[in-house]
């Protein structure tokens, strides 16, 4: 379990990972692959979000907070473009090199804010799920503990530590990747093989307890 200050770490962590990655992919013209930074692709972004969420199946939505995200987002460019004016020149173009700085983060914060809310709202779905196999793990354990299974502690071990690296991972890769992906496949990746490895995890453990 990630405590609070360790979850924030991670998640600065992967907005500066996002920042770095669009500011290479911006200053090495990596679009001739199909890599572009994330003010070319915040439309997108957007849309695919839109998109995303717009299924009967989903159990939270997070489209509302993406519009207050958006407006949010656009009234600080509105005003970084239009900043008051001040009695000092060289106040004027610190704070407009800074601002002009800012407005090109913008983006990318905005392309990161959207794809926190998609896993955030994909957590209730993989938690039914992990419950699911969890519950069919204890039922293949109290078989084995029934039928003298022999348990195996290397499964056990090696499925339990996989759960919290495989999670960083795939949400790292997510956050920072600099392309328009769709979170289905993120969350479908998670929601397949995280639950498995509970299973097995609760399926092996220890047989006399």
């Amino acid at each position: 379990m990630l405590s609070p200050v360790r979850f924030l770490f991670l998640g600065s962590l992967a907005l500066v990972l996002a920042i770095i990655v669009d500011l290479g992919v911006s200053h090495v013209k990596l679009d001739t692959i199909g890599l572009q930074p994330c003010a070319y692709r915040v439309i997108e972004e957007r849309r695919v979000f839109l998109l995303t969420f717009n299924q009967p199946y989903l159990i939270v939505d997070p489209r509302n907070a993406a519009d207050r995200l958006k407006r949010h987002v656009l009234r600080f460019q509105a005003e970084l473009q239009n900043p008051p004016p001040s009695e000092s020149q060289f106040l004027d173009r610190f704070r407009s090199h800074l601002f002009t700085n800012v407005d090109r983060l913008l983006p990318t914060v905005e392309v990161f804010s959207l794809r926190v809310l998609s896993l955030i709202a994909t957590l209730p779905l993989i938690a039914i799920c992990c419950v699911v196999m969890g519950f069919d793990g204890w039922v293949r354990r109290e078989v084995r503990k029934a039928g003298a299974g022999i348990e195996s502690a290397r499964i056990y071990h090696v499925a339990k530590r996989s759960i919290k690296p495989l999670c960083l991972w795939v949400s790292l890769i997510y956050l920072a990747i600099p392309v328009t992906l769709d979170v289905r496949w993120a969350y479908g990746m998670l929601t397949v093989a995280i639950p498995i490895l509970l299973g097995v995890t609760v399926s092996r453990f220890k047989k006399y307890v």
